[in-house]
């Protein structure tokens, strides 16, 4: 009897790999009747530039394909594995299992996931997120300052 093994899926790890047919291939599991039908990449966050700390970001502009529910957001975000640190991998397997399992059932205040998914054999993942900036989140680094009546709100 013989085997073949499965080939890992390896996600992008930058903005040269997010396409339409990739962000479309990442919603089925979550939001299966949402297809993008255009997108415009707005900014890049990669790991190790900007402060960004554990993972890349990729913010992406859509448009929705004909069928598509209404009110959905026209500005989303990608969070991508940094494509550096694979020890990290679990880590990464349990923020797609809270998404894609767990978060549309708590009430809890976390942005809402449209697409997921994990490879184990290659460790990389990708999460489509709505972005929290457009509702007015903002994101400090130590770098920042931060006012005492902000913390403690």
């Amino acid at each position: 009897m013989s085997f073949t093994k499965k080939e890992a899926t390896v996600h992008p790890i930058s903005a040269e790999g997010i396409t339409l047919d990739y962000v479309n291939s990442l919603m089925p599991r979550l939001s299966p009747d949402i297809r993008v039908s255009d997108l415009h990449v707005v900014e890049e966050k990669i790991f190790g530039d900007q402060f960004v700390s554990t993972t890349g970001r990729v913010t992406i502009d859509v448009s929705y394909a004909a069928g598509s529910p209404a009110g959905l957001p026209s500005r989303l975000l990608i969070k991508l594995e940094p494509g550096v640190e694979r020890n990290m991998a679990s880590l990464y397997a349990n923020e797609v299992d809270f998404y894609s399992r767990l978060r549309s059932e708590l009430k809890l205040e976390a942005p809402r996931v449209y697409g997921a998914a994990y490879d184990s054999g290659s460790g990389s993942f990708a999460l489509v997120l709505e972005d929290l900036r457009i509702r007015g989140a903002v994101f400090p680094n130590v770098t920042t300052d931060v006012s005492l009546d902000s913390l403690k709100s």
